[in-house]
């Protein structure tokens, strides 16, 4: 399945750039708690290309094994991703 919209649209993430809505607790970290529990990732190639372009953020998966499902060979830039290989 595909989790973004059209035209890779991830919008309905939260940018961590922007303020937070009216009403959310800009302290409350949900997403970290959560990647606590996780034991690896496995996403597909274009959320792969989408994540890992966006500037001005850091790798949101820390040390956390991400598998990228991909039959094309990942970009040079995801060698600074130790963590990231693709299956």
């Amino acid at each position: 399945g595909f989790v973004a919209g059209e035209d890779n649209d991830l919008s309905w993430l939260p940018n961590p750039t922007e303020p937070p809505p009216p009403g959310v607790d800009p302290a409350a970290d949900t997403f970290t708690p959560f990647m606590e529990t996780v034991g690896a990732l496995l996403m597909g190639r274009t959320t792969f290309d989408v994540v890992a372009a966006m500037e001005g953020s850091p790798w949101p998966y820390g040390d956390t094994p991400v598998l990228v499902a991909t039959s094309r060979p990942l970009p040079p830039a995801a060698a600074k991703l130790p963590t990231v290989r693709a299956v």
